[in-house]
């Protein structure tokens, strides 16, 4: 039986919010070992400036969801909890239809996109620093090795949750002392062994980015080493709620993009930036549109590297 949470919230939403729609897309593969995802609840274990956390978000119905959360953390926790679950993200102000497209068509998908998730918010995560290493790990190699390498270092140089079945990610303090070649059996090569090194011993630093305004924000983690243009738009997406964020230098992203947008089955950045440049204020949450409806390019490469962007199903 769960023991009873040392904090516990429940929280009032002016707009329906779903913890696992919001939240789900943290997680690094179906086996990452620090988050679980039931129907209509997300469990979650990170390190936090105030200590270990173990956190469950369950939905009690589309406007109430409670937080419990367990650890020296816990307070620290359900304090955030309307960071967690972006309940200061306001999808109303964003136009489906700003982009003034001449296809009435991609206006209507992107309506009735709107509709179907309109229960995700983009929530942030308590460590910036966590999300910064599952950003790490994903960084020039396929998504099956970044979940592997997840799942080695969270075996390897983290330990048990403060709620059973969980465990918490990497300790900074063990990834900063750790020599490079022992990360080899997780699949990381030297460079990016050596910028998880370098990062660790900078990790209370890091976690304090997310006191800052968003675009100070994304240049304090421009400064970090090993850290470009497509690690900045995820881990500001993804761990700091930037409604705006866009991941350039991604493989598949503005395939997808061009596809949606213009019926081109190839993009580059370049014209990504210039079909998203309508929705400016809003593309990361274009971008997660697109990530949750199933929306796909064509695809040409190898059969080993599947794209972390044509479906959730993979998270």
């Amino acid at each position: 039986m769960t023991r009873t949470p040392d904090a516990e919230r429940v929280f009032e939403c002016e707009h329906p919010t779903d913890p696992v729609r919001t939240l789900r897309l943290q997680r690094l593969g179906r086996k990452d070992e620090s988050m679980h995802v039931e129907p209509g609840a997300l469990t979650l274990a990170t390190r936090t400036r105030a200590g270990a956390v173990a956190v469950r978000l369950e939905a009690l119905d589309p406007h109430r969801v409670r937080l419990s959360a367990w650890g020296p953390a816990a307070e620290y926790a359900a304090e955030r909890g309307e960071w967690l679950l972006g309940l200061d993200d306001d999808p109303t102000t964003f136009d489906p239809t700003a982009g003034g497209t001449a296809d009435p068509t991609v206006a209507r998908r992107l309506r009735r996109m709107m509709r179907e998730q309109e229960s995700m918010r983009l929530g942030r995560s308590l460590s910036v620093f966590d999300i910064l290493v599952r950003t790490v790990l994903q960084q020039r190699v396929t998504w099956i090795e970044a979940t592997r390498a997840q799942r080695v270092l969270t075996r390897e140089y983290g330990e048990p949750a403060p709620l059973p079945g969980l465990r918490l990610p990497a300790d900074p303090r063990k990834l900063a002392a750790a020599p490079y070649y022992d990360l080899h059996p997780a699949g990381i090569e030297r460079s990016r062994a050596k910028t998880l090194r370098l990062l660790a011993k900078r990790a209370a630093a890091i976690d304090d980015i997310d006191q800052l305004p968003p675009e100070e924000a994304k240049a304090a983690l421009f400064a970090l080493p090993g850290i470009g243009g497509w690690s900045v738009g995820m881990i500001a997406g993804f761990g700091l709620g930037d409604p705006d964020a866009v991941p350039v230098g991604d493989f598949h992203l503005p395939n997808v993009v061009s596809t949606f947008f213009a019926g081109e089955p190839r993009g580059d950045d370049r014209r990504m930036l210039e079909l998203l440049k309508p929705f400016r204020g809003h593309r990361f949450r274009v971008i997660r549109l697109l990530m949750t409806s199933g929306i796909h390019a064509e695809r040409r490469g190898p059969k080993n590297a599947p794209s972390k962007w044509t479906t959730d199903s993979n998270y």
